[in-house]
């Protein structure tokens, strides 16, 4: 469909008055139509990368939340130092655990608050970096404290720790101390997760070409309008069908064929 459309517009830009207008509903439903099995073949990458280095579920929320308690509980030993004193963890700790066949790398992090704390806002900002790259975030509340009037992220599982003092006003209640609600607290996540072994495996490489095909696809459907020559399609899409060659090998240059080959030995 990439390719026919391409030809479509390129003839029509050079025909337009034998072959008449392109047809930019037809073309555009062509397109979407690509985009959604490349949806699913990224879901297959993502699949594959969590088989094979896990889920990252960053442990967020305000200070004496309980989330180094948590994570405590979750690997059974002292990983994290607990204190009743706010600001004490200030880098994340991170630990893995298995969960019906798939690996969760816990990753406890610094409370999130305003501070004066040069060091402790450093912690702070990596707790909001680790959250915008993981998997899942497990956003712990204390119960005593009540509901955080604030924004979550949106891959964020919301946990009202010490619900054993107090009932908690929302979210999943747990008490890390207890170790009560934790066995739940993991069946949803992997719910959550929605973890499938790939049929598939799909490398990091693909994923990244897969990605950089859709990003082109998005931008030849905002060009494909009545409004806007469809001439201006043609690089999306060659950009589309180039970076879906490099996984077909079609149209793979010097570069990458170093960079594949880089990692073998030959003649050693």
């Amino acid at each position: 469909p990439i390719e026919k459309t391409l030809a479509d517009i390129e003839a029509r830009v050079d025909f337009s008055e034998e072959l008449g207008e392109l047809d930019i509903p037809a073309s555009r439903k062509e397109l979407e139509i690509v985009r959604t099995d490349l949806a699913q073949l990224r879901e297959g990458a993502r699949a594959t990368r969590l088989a094979r280095e896990g889920a990252r579920i960053a442990i967020m929320g305000p200070p004496n939340a309980g989330k180094s308690s948590l994570l405590n509980a979750l690997v059974r030993r002292d990983r994290a130092l607990v204190t009743p004193y706010a600001g004490t963890t200030r880098d994340t700790i991170e630990e893995a655990i298995e969960v019906a066949g798939l690996r969760l790398v816990l990753v406890d992090t610094a409370g999130l608050r305003e501070t004066e704390d040069p060091v402790e806002a450093l912690g702070v900002e990596r707790s909001r970096r680790e959250g915008r790259g993981a998997d899942l975030v497990w956003y712990v509340y204390d119960s005593a404290d009540g509901y955080p009037i604030e924004e979550f992220p949106p891959n964020a599982l919301l946990i009202a720790n010490k619900a054993d003092l107090k009932n908690p006003d929302a979210g999943h209640p747990i008490s890390a101390t207890h170790r009560t609600g934790l066995d739940r607290l993991l069946e949803i996540t992997v719910d959550r997760l929605a973890f499938a072994p790939p049929q598939v495996p799909i490398s990091d490489r693909h994923a990244l070409a897969l990605a950089e095909a859709d990003e082109a696809l998005a931008g030849a459907l905002e060009t494909l309008r009545p409004d806007i020559p469809p001439d201006l399609a043609v690089t999306f899409l060659r950009e589309a069908l180039w970076s879906l060659g490099t996984i077909t090998g079609e149209t793979a240059d010097e570069g990458l064929l170093e960079r594949i080959f880089s990692g073998f030995c030959v003649g050693k």
